[in-house]
């Protein structure tokens, strides 16, 4: 799938509280319980949209409240619920749905929801905690308010830096002046801030067992919050993906605690390379985020996530907005800054030598990344894809695919060499492919050159005379489409 086309489609799919309604509907039965939020019921040309775009949104009462158990009862798994708590209410925007199964729903809900009868207001003012000791269901309940109290301290400071950073306050439903938080047991996520107009919700169970997660998380949430202050779900015409609302929650995790709240944010990128930025990652598009704030930190302490966000503000373009950010803050001579595409290719040698976090000046930003464990996450570099040990007159091929905004990582290494030797890589890609290739040259442990062809045709052919104890690396990198190509490696 092209990535224009992806992306036109997950602008589609956004949900949108504001510009694509005509009534909204407080859930007021909640209200009772404590937990504050409405939907927006959506005119017939927006509710077509979004049926077009998502064809797992359920359409009629009965498909909504077996979603709804679905996700009540954790048959969905995944950290955060942004995805799947916003499926249902977006669903419950549903213009033919009428008043009476609006509250078939919310009258589902509160059979299930505790009682919030505990609650705390963070001395900052910016949260009100509720949560619960007396639920019928025990894995609702804290016992321990220090818990609730050490979660609004981290919600405080994580609010503090985002303020500071972006110039901006994370979102705030209208006519209210904090932003709610709600602990109840939520199976197979850690939380939830969908929908925009709603507390953030934090799984108690998870709360308790594992303190490790409740900095990150916290964090995570909140920027979720932030980024509906920069359009995301509050403009109609916003693009959206995962790669973008979870990625860079993700990084907000590192950038406001220097922790995640699982390792793979960190690892998965570097375990298999070849995961399409856009059309496959997610929460594990961390490492690129890093590598985006690092890489064009020109000035200490600049932060081109902040031009990012203000850009896709202005336009709610996301590819748009990210290229136009990497094109006007790297150096106009070099050709890696060029289009995403070059910049991705540069992030692929970088995270394949362990650079990924290094700015211009050689500082390494956020050196220490602390997993739920308190243990730091050090990926050391990428694994290969295919790799050879060639004599002279040897040679290998093999055939591969790469992800658009992927990568593969390949190795030959000249062996029982006692004389320079020159070494040819030829690869043939398919017609309908569009790769990028790198070339990294390493010897005795250190890295010597590297070569990118930026202008070079599919098809490419290397060769270059070598010294013994040379490794000669190949990258293929996926440009707009990415695709398949078959690879000969020589020693003559």
């Amino acid at each position: 799938m092209k990535r224009h086309m992806f992306a036109l489609l997950a602008a589609l799919a956004l949900f949108c509280p504001q510009g694509r309604s005509e009534e909204t509907i407080p859930l007021r039965r909640l209200e009772k319980k404590g937990y504050h939020l409405a939907v927006r019921r959506l005119d017939d040309q927006a509710w077509n949209r979004e049926t077009a775009a998502d064809p797992a949104l359920p359409r009629t009462l009965a498909e909504l409240r077996a979603y709804r158990r679905r996700i009540a009862t954790g048959g969905v798994h995944e950290e955060c619920a942004e995805d799947a708590y916003g499926r249902l209410y977006v669903a419950l925007g549903n213009p033919r749905l009428s008043d009476a199964d609006v509250g078939q729903i919310e009258a589902d809900l509160d059979g299930e929801l505790p009682a919030l009868e505990s609650s705390y207001e963070t001395p900052e003012g910016h949260f009100l905690l509720r949560w619960t000791n007396q639920s019928a269901k025990t894995s609702d309940n804290i016992a321990d308010p220090a818990i609730v109290e050490n979660t609004g301290a981290y919600l405080e400071a994580a609010w503090t830096k985002y303020v500071a950073k972006f110039a901006k306050e994370p979102y705030v439903p209208a006519g209210k002046t904090k932003i709610e938080i709600v602990f109840f047991d939520i199976p197979g996520f850690l939380g939830v801030a969908s929908p925009p107009d709603g507390p953030i919700q934090f799984n108690s169970a998870q709360w308790v067992a594992k303190p490790g997660i409740r900095k990150p998380t916290s964090s995570h949430e909140l920027f979720h919050k932030l980024q509906y202050a920069f359009g995301y779900k509050t403009n109609p015409l916003a693009e959206s993906g995962k790669w973008f609302s979870e990625g860079t929650a993700s990084w907000a995790e590192v950038f406001a605690t220097g922790s995640v709240s699982k390792a793979g944010k960190v690892t998965d990128l570097f375990d298999v390379s070849d995961i399409g930025l856009i059309e496959k990652t997610s929460y594990n598009s961390l490492p690129f985020w890093i590598f985006f704030e690092s890489r064009l930190q020109t000035v200490p302490g600049y932060c081109a996530m902040v031009t990012f966000l203000q850009k896709y503000e202005a336009t709610g373009k996301l590819e748009a907005s990210l290229t136009e950010t990497i094109v006007e803050d790297g150096p106009a001579q070099s050709v890696y800054f060029s289009d995403l595409d070059d910049f991705f290719a540069l992030f692929a040698r970088e995270r394949f030598r362990g650079a990924w976090r290094t700015t211009p000046s050689g500082a390494k930003l956020y050196p220490v990344i602390l997993g739920p464990d308190g243990k730091p996450i050090d990926p050391k570099g990428t694994g290969l894809d295919q790799y050879f040990s060639l004599s002279k007159g040897q040679s290998a091929s093999f055939a591969e695919s790469v992800s658009a905004l992927g990568a593969d990582h390949h190795r030959v290494i000249p062996s029982g060499l006692t004389a320079p030797a020159k070494v040819v890589i030829q690869v043939d890609a398919a017609p309908e492919a569009s790769l990028a290739y790198m070339i990294v040259w390493m010897k005795d442990g250190k890295y010597v050159k590297f070569v990118y062809p930026g202008g070079a045709a599919n098809d490419y052919t290397y060769q270059a005379t070598v010294e013994p104890g040379t490794w000669v690396f190949l990258i293929v990198s996926g440009r707009e489409e990415g695709g398949n190509y078959s690879v000969t490696m020589k020693v003559e």
